[in-house]
């Protein structure tokens, strides 16, 4: 859980590794076998934003941040990050680039689960990522549930959606 003590908040899932299949390091590797709210997602990627240190989400807009323990190396999230760029400059993520800006993004299309089995014409699409300029930097966690069209991937949908969302609040922010 994230520490935010909001009620009905549901624990993340891994796959506990003694119940692996041979199939489980692929599908790890895609996201599957996991499970993680939104908020979860967003601080995932807020301790990538801060070097590796923990953070609280918050409700309370502009209340202090704390400085949280340090949870993984710093050579160690510069490793995630590059990859989250790369993502972002060459990978699913492109339509999430703002020229100017280093943007480190993960896109995700999972189908739905419906009466206990995946339903492949229903998706979830998301775009997490990190927008930062100099020491500005903030996290953006995009979802569209069931899009429009049919076969479509983040890219398509979740992806130029924080690409938006990131240029209104560069704007907002005066971060131009």
């Amino acid at each position: 859980k994230t520490g935010l003590s909001l009620p009905g908040e549901a624990r993340g899932f891994v796959n506990d590794p003694a119940h692996w299949s041979k199939q489980s390091i692929f599908s790890l590797s895609y996201v599957y076998e996991v499970s993680a709210t939104l908020l979860q997602l967003a601080r995932a990627f807020s301790i990538i934003a801060n070097d590796g240190c923990d953070v609280i989400p918050r409700i309370i807009l502009n209340a202090p941040l704390e400085q949280g323990k340090r949870l993984y190396k710093h050579e160690t999230i510069e490793v995630i990050r590059s990859i989250l760029e790369m993502t972002t400059m060459q990978g699913t993520a492109k339509k999430a680039a703002i020229k100017g800006y280093r943007v480190m993004s993960k896109t995700g299309t999972a189908n739905m689960l419906v009466n206990g089995q995946y339903d492949t014409t229903k998706n979830i699409y998301t775009c997490a990522g990190i927008v930062e300029k100099d020491s500005y930097k903030r996290v953006i966690v995009t979802c569209v549930k069931e899009a429009e069209k049919q076969n479509l991937y983040a890219s398509q949908v979740a992806a130029p959606l924080l690409e938006r969302i990131a240029q209104r609040m560069l704007i907002h922010d005066k971060i131009l």
